[in-house]
């Protein structure tokens, strides 16, 4: 065993093996590169940086007139080569105590951002998916779904646009969070389950 080991040539081996770490890191950082280039550029035709969010948000013991939260969020493309959105600021927390955060992760197709969503806020425990359309006037529609630690899963709309006044006003004329229906999807089912009548889906 030592006479073999005695016969290798360490020096080129060891310039062999950074050799190919170096390659290997040049490689994997080119990739990290393309990556990023490529999440950008799918986020460039609706508007990296700022936008204004709002979403249908059912947290805490509010009127249903008021189950609506603001957000300041950005748009960037991570690099890994996903589009991230993330909550820069809650824009209305008189009207909404309780504090909502949150990050989706996804990647952008034909139009539609299609991610993963985790809060931000500590000691809670959300998650889901969300959908989100985007419009050719700076704005974009779509959908959230998640769950609370283990309570059965919620949805909401999710709607974005470039200016806050704009969204404001979207809000309160075409979809005024009093008019948004949810259906306790988790209720019905243990309805039909106990065999009560009229709530049978």
């Amino acid at each position: 065993m030592i006479m073999i080991l005695q016969t290798i040539d360490w020096p080129d081996v060891v310039v062999g093996a950074l050799v190919a770490a170096l390659v290997g890191g040049i490689g994997f950082c080119v990739k990290l590169l393309i990556k990023y280039h490529l999440a950008r550029q799918s986020i460039l035709p609706y508007g990296k940086g700022t936008w204004y969010s709002a979403e249908y948000d059912s947290k805490g013991n509010v009127p249903k007139e008021r189950r609506v939260t603001y957000l300041k969020v950005s748009m960037k493309p991570s690099l890994f080569g996903r589009v991230k959105v993330q909550c820069i600021e809650q824009l209305n927390p008189e009207e909404k105590p309780d504090k909502t955060g949150w990050i989706v992760e996804g990647r952008i197709q034909n139009g539609v951002l299609i991610g993963e969503w985790r809060t931000t806020v500590k000691d809670t425990i959300r998650f889901g998916s969300a959908m989100l359309r985007f419009l050719d006037n700076g704005r974009a529609v779509g959908y959230w779904i998640g769950v609370r630690g283990f309570d059965p899963p919620l949805y909401g709309y999710w709607i974005m646009s470039k200016d806050y006044d704009n969204l404001k006003s979207i809000i309160s004329g075409a979809v005024p969070p009093g008019a948004f229906e949810m259906i306790d999807v988790a209720k019905r089912v243990a309805d039909f389950e106990r065999g009560s009548r009229g709530s049978r889906v």
